[in-house]
């Protein structure tokens, strides 16, 4: 008869190892295929045929879900601990305002862009150095938008929430007894 229910316990740990690393180079390589996937058709071989209807409804289909789903893994991972060095640059300190930044720069610049869309007199032609133009502009002027935002909304609503919800240290007073020469000193001492 086999060890019983202790069996499932010891080969617990190398599975969930097993299933950590296969699940990082899943994700890995998964990213890297939507990123560069299309590189070989378009960057270095544009001679080539171009994809089928069939290749680009999968392509377009699975992409985002499938890149929210890595990302998803990456975020559990961190959390959990076993990120490695990907959780050590992400939690770097100077990258923690610039996340707020960044989020609060996803909300104002879909604005820049209607802004600029429908205040335009007349049709915006793309070129290569007015697209470039255009997203020096845009990265400015959200950027500009995006701190102002932050600091006049972010920013004092975090102060209240923090002044609601930190609960008070109290105090709590020790008594000491200093002992020397045959006399003795009793006193408080305040512990935060």
């Amino acid at each position: 008869m086999h060890g019983g229910p202790t069996e499932l316990w010891c080969r617990l740990l190398p599975t969930a190892v097993g299933l950590n690393v296969l699940g990082w180079i899943a994700c890995i390589a998964t990213t890297s295929a939507i990123i560069f996937g299309l590189t070989r058709s378009f960057i270095l071989r544009p001679d080539l045929v171009p994809m089928t209807l069939i290749q680009s409804v999968v392509y377009i289909t699975l992409t985002r879900t499938v890149w929210g789903l890595c990302v998803a893994w990456i975020i559990i991972m961190c959390s959990c601990g076993k990120g490695g060095p990907i959780n050590a640059f992400l939690s770097i300190p100077v990258l923690k305002p610039l996340s707020r930044l960044t989020y609060m720069a996803y909300l104002v610049h879909e604005i820049v862009l209607m802004w600029h869309v429908m205040g335009s007199q007349q049709a915006i032609t793309l070129s290569d150095i007015n697209m470039v133009v255009y997203f020096f502009s845009y990265l400015t002027i959200t950027y500009t938008l995006a701190t102002l935002t932050t600091l006049m909304w972010e920013a004092p609503f975090m102060a209240i929430e923090k002044m609601i919800f930190t609960i008070p240290r109290q105090k709590i007073e020790r008594p000491i007894t200093i002992r020397g020469n045959n006399n003795a000193i009793e006193s408080t001492q305040e512990i935060n």
